[in-house]
């Protein structure tokens, strides 16, 4: 298991921007699945929506979208923050600088 915090930490900015990065990335990944599903489901909606709403109106499939945009949201983040802790350790030491 990787370590979340180094004892000595001679640049923690460098570490920062590069844990922001990753969670935006990350969240970026995420809202370009849920970007994408939601593309495909809305257009099978739209096309014939009483074979594919599963009996729900339109403001329960609004209230589902929110939902999943949440969840995917959230896990984006979290995803991202976690993937940049990850990829620190891996790739720089405790000073910031490039394993060799």
């Amino acid at each position: 298991m990787y370590k979340l915090l180094c004892t000595h930490k001679k640049n923690p900015i460098k570490r920062r921007i590069y844990i922001v990065g990753f969670t935006l990335l990350g969240w970026l990944l995420a809202f370009s699945i849920y970007s994408f599903g939601e593309y495909l489901w809305l257009n099978a909606l739209v096309d014939n929506f009483d074979k594919y709403s599963h009996g729900l109106s339109w403001d329960q499939w609004w209230f589902i979208h929110y939902l999943i945009l949440l969840v995917f949201s959230f896990g984006g983040i979290i995803y991202g923050f976690w993937q940049g802790h990850y990829w620190w350790n891996k790739v720089y030491d405790c000073s910031g600088n490039i394993k060799k």
